[in-house]
């Protein structure tokens, strides 16, 4: 059965690099399909700015100092400088090993 899309229809997606821990490179018939953009990791000072509300709505009222979420971007980019696989996501997890240590 052929099912038609509408002629506006887009889809986009994403993948992390399948450097990264459990991820595999997507087969090239499948590729083919896709126009395919990299964005470049962020650099120190846009990853503090993201993370600068994460620490607040993961963390409720506590929020990591300024200095601390410098520490932690410039954490990830000397990583990913490295070529060390590490997301924001592994990031936002510091964030809450953070916050259990410092509170207990």
């Amino acid at each position: 059965q052929e099912i038609r899309i509408h002629p506006e229809f887009r889809f986009f997606a994403t993948q992390n690099p399948s450097t990264y821990a459990d991820r595999h490179k997507l087969p090239a018939a499948l590729l083919k399909r896709f126009v395919l953009l990299e964005v470049p990791d962020f650099d120190a000072d846009d990853l503090r700015e993201i993370l600068t509300p994460m620490s607040a709505e993961f963390r409720g009222t506590s929020t990591l100092t300024s200095s601390e979420l410098q520490q932690l971007a410039e954490f990830y980019v000397a990583c990913r400088a490295k070529s060390i696989p590490i997301t924001l996501r592994q990031v936002e997890r510091m964030f809450h090993r953070r916050q259990k240590l410092t509170t207990s």
